[in-house]
């Protein structure tokens, strides 16, 4: 789980952000914004294409690093 902003947009299939407080459901089209400091993890439906926004120090497997994490690129200037 991550507990960094993120900014979700949900172009293709069915994704559900587990969350302490409760799971937020996203379908084709909805958008949704993680407020700071909330711990989620979101589980996608098989097909789903999302475009997730996160903070560019975000580790790919959020505050559970492992054998799965990659390291930071930066892309571009």
């Amino acid at each position: 789980m991550s507990s960094d902003p993120c900014s979700t947009i949900n172009q293709n299939g069915g994704l559900t952000l587990r969350m302490a407080d409760g799971d937020v459901r996203l379908e084709p089209g909805d958008t949704y914004v993680v407020p700071k400091g909330t711990e989620h993890q979101p589980v996608a439906d098989p097909g789903t294409q999302i475009l997730m926004f996160e903070p560019s120090g975000t580790p790919n497997t959020g505050e559970s690093p492992g054998e799965r994490t990659q390291e930071r690129r930066v892309v571009g200037d």
